[in-house]
């Protein structure tokens, strides 16, 4: 609507004219309410309320095109360096948020209190069977060299009587082998003066001489034949080592007897000495174990398990720790994650496996990340090992929604390790009931 039936004066006319008077105060007002009443307002309140609406339902499908969370933190599991024996720390880092690698000396403890007696008294018993063994080595050696020495007697003299018995034998051949010519001489005559006698011309007393020579010389043949055969039988048994001459046997029984005496003990003692010498061996290996783990229990060094980030000093150099008490804490910065908070209403809409947007506190860049887990817990069931937690609202009914991180650290990346950082996650939910959702987040 117009207003130009309103008289309103012209500025010139102000200036020509000084005797011009200006309207009232309330006059102006009132016409310039007038003219303001009658301005074209409406079209810009519809335009207003319409550019609102949209925004508000832009705003809504948005939202309702992700889960979106600020309740985020990068984490990662917590490895505690325990100590294996009680003692004094020194060795450790200054303070913690340094780095570290695999193997690396981080700390040392030492306990000079720790107690050797059991290691001596190993010892002892080492050297106890050490020199046992040794003594059984030497008596075992003298027995056998008596053992020896009689063995060599009993067959010296049975070598003697041996050959000794081999002469005879052959000397008593040779005595039969004369008697018998003998004989045969004798035989001859006896036949000789057989003939005479029956001629008249020996007389009775001279061939009964014959024949009383001839029958002594078959007897002595006979005597002698028995006495070979009884030096040959003899000469058999010595060379077997069984001597039957009266008065020759008692002293190579005794040698062969005190020999098999001397056997039975050295059976004995070679059992002795290997179960010394064993005995030995096994307080030897004993004392070498407990001399290790007496060393490891007097002094020991820890190293890293991991390579990662020194995250807290659970202890300072000169105190004294016991054993199982953690040292420090080390954080593994390649394997850290996301623990996110998100609406319980909105967990049926994570889908596992699904890439999560994540953009750290302090950075422009936007990081991906797979959704690992999502469970109705709040963070209060998370793992204690984890190295750091969300903030929480206890009036909201939560769930936690683990998602993975890539590794930070490489080239062009400025944060090393993220640990400990908040982040703004938007993860897309599952493409179903898009108009369920959207019904559900407006009203």
């Amino acid at each position: 609507m117009l207003v130009a039936n309103l008289p309103i004066p012209h500025p010139r006319d102000f200036c020509m004219s000084s005797t011009v008077s200006l309207p009232a105060a309330s006059t102006g007002i009132t016409v310039f309410r007038a003219a303001a009443a009658r301005l074209p307002i409406r079209p810009f309140k519809v335009v207003f309320a319409g550019t609102m609406l949209t925004a508000g339902i832009c705003g809504v499908f948005y939202e309702s095109k992700f889960v979106s969370s600020s309740d985020a933190v990068v984490t990662a599991y917590v490895l505690n360096v325990r100590t294996p024996i009680d003692g004094t720390v020194t060795g450790l880092p200054i303070a913690a948020g340094t780095f570290v690698q695999r193997d690396q000396l981080v700390a040392e403890v030492d306990n000079p209190l720790n107690d050797h007696q059991h290691l001596d008294n190993l010892r002892t018993a080492q050297s106890a069977a050490q020199a046992n063994a040794e003594a059984l080595a030497v008596e075992h050696q003298a027995l056998a060299s008596q053992r020896e020495g009689l063995l060599n007697r009993a067959g010296a003299y049975i070598s003697a009587v041996t050959e000794r018995l081999d002469q005879q034998t052959a000397e008593a051949d040779r005595t039969l082998a004369a008697l018998k010519l003998s004989e045969q001489e004798a035989t001859i005559e006896l036949d000789r003066g057989r003939a005479l006698h029956s001629a008249g011309i020996l007389s009775n007393a001279d061939y009964e001489k014959l024949v009383s020579v001839q029958h002594v010389l078959a007897e002595e043949v006979s005597a002698q034949a028995a006495a070979l055969a009884s030096a040959r039988t003899q000469a058999t048994a010595a060379a077997h080592g069984i001597l039957s001459e009266p008065g020759t046997n008692n002293d190579v029984a005794y040698s062969n007897q005190r020999a098999d005496e001397l056997t039975i003990r050295l059976a004995e003692n070679t059992r002795l000495l290997i179960a010394s010498r064993a005995q030995a061996e096994e307080a030897r290996e004993q004392a070498a174990t407990e001399e290790n783990r007496s060393h490891e229990l007097t002094q020991t060094s820890l190293r890293a398990p991991i390579g990662g980030l020194l995250w807290r000093l659970d202890a300072v150099n000169g105190e004294r720790v016991a054993a199982g008490d953690p040292v420090l804490s080390l954080i593994d910065c390649s394997r850290q994650f996301l623990l996110v908070e998100v609406a319980q209403e909105r967990l049926p809409d994570i889908e596992i496996g699904g890439t999560a947007h994540i953009r750290l506190t302090g950075e422009s860049v936007e990081r991906t990340g797979s959704v690992i887990s999502a469970s109705g817990d709040p963070q209060r069931a998370a793992d204690r090992k984890l190295a750091a937690f969300p903030l929480q609202d206890p009036a909201k009914e939560l769930a936690t929604v683990l998602i993975s991180l890539a590794p930070v650290g490489g080239a062009g990346d400025s944060v090393p390790c993220a640990v400990g950082r908040t982040a703004r996650v938007r993860i897309p939910p599952l493409p179903s009931n898009l108009a369920w959702r959207w019904t559900r987040s407006v009203f």
